[in-house]
Order: structure tokens, then C-alpha cells, then sequence
């Protein structure tokens, strides 16, 4: 598996590759805090997070990105996500399912 990697592509788009699991479980959450920050700074209103390229996602990654989404609704910015059909597979069967569905699909 490879490792992961965020790429934002431009202000309100982040897009993930690689693998969102507890190996890279550091990594993961303090770009996720970066990213987070500079959001809530620049008062965005929507941000748009691409699951696309996802390889795989573990409990641990749903984990911190569930947590990421809710700080980003408590700062009243609205996430929108896009998964893969193996990535929405995984998160359905993790138990993560209500927590992404309730966001609308870009």
C-alpha cells in the first residue's frame, strides 16, 4: 500500500491519495488540522474533499476524517465529498456510512 498524500488542489478542494489508515494516522491529522485552520481562517463557506483516489480506508482514517468534517460543520463550513465505489465500500462496512451520507455528493 502506498503511503498517503493531500493534495489541495485550490482553496476549497482537497483531494486525497494513497491510503487513509492508522499507519498514516500521524500525517494524516496534522495536515488535517493545518488544512482546517487556514479554512475556518479564509471563511470558507463550502470544501469540496475528493476520496476518489483513496486506495484504502481504515477504521482510524474514517475516524479523523468524520472528526475533520464535523469541525469544519461547527465552523459553519459545508463539506461536500466524492468517494470511490471501493471507498464507499469500506466506509459502509467500518459502520461510517450515516456519517459521509449525510453530505451531498459533488
Amino acid at each position: 500500500m502506498e503511503s498517503s498524500e493531500i493534495v489541495f488542489v485550490n482553496d476549497s478542494h482537497v483531494t486525497f491519495k494513497g491510503a487513509c489508515s492508522r499507519e498514516e494516522a500521524l500525517a494524516l491529522h496534522q495536515a488535517l488540522v493545518c488544512r482546517l485552520n487556514e479554512l475556518v481562517e479564509q471563511k470558507f463557506e463550502t470544501v469540496e474533499l475528493d476520496l476518489r483516489q483513496v486506495d484504502h480506508i481504515d477504521a482510524c482514517g474514517c475516524q479523523l476524517l468524520a472528526l475533520f468534517l464535523e469541525h469544519l460543520r461547527r465552523h459553519g463550513i459545508m463539506p461536500a465529498v466524492c468517494l470511490g465505489p471501493e471507498v464507499a465500500a469500506e466506509i459502509s462496512l467500518l459502520g461510517f456510512s450515516e456519517t459521509f451520507s449525510v453530505l451531498p455528493s459533488l
